[in-house]
């Protein structure tokens, strides 16, 4: 018959087994994610900062949430996806994209600290004396 410790002490293992393995997946993506996306920095900016040319509206891809990131590339690959005019060299990118490497992308940007505007300070009123 089992002890409960014995049975608690397997269960503690497995959870800890569990936890290295997600360590290291992400840490591989840490790994190839940046390597995939020197490709985007042309046009997106190495921060993903950039609009890319003719981008519809003002979106930059930096912080974007990683379900619409992963939705885009995939339609991109598919040939579908129209995010605005240069469509045909988002196709030509994400062609050869595995499964593998949207998520790590989708990850990798959506980690990106998103665009916030520069603020203006407000001029000063002219003060006569």
């Amino acid at each position: 018959m089992k002890s409960p410790a014995l049975t608690l002490f397997i269960l503690a293992l497995f959870a800890q087994i569990l936890v290295a393995q997600a360590h290291l997946e992400s840490i591989e993506i840490s790994q190839s994610a940046p390597r995939i996306f020197a490709k985007c920095a042309a046009c997106h900016g190495v921060d993903g900062q950039t609009i890319a040319p003719g981008t519809r509206g003002e979106t930059r891809i930096a912080g974007l949430r990683e379900e619409k990131i992963i939705a885009d590339l995939k339609g991109y690959r598919a040939r579908f996806t129209d995010n605005g005019g240069a469509k045909s060299i988002m196709y030509i990118q994400a062609q050869n994209l595995s499964d593998k490497e949207i998520l790590d992308l989708a990850r990798y940007i959506s980690s990106l600290p998103k665009y916030s505007p520069p603020t203006t300070s407000p001029t000063p009123q002219n003060t006569q004396k």
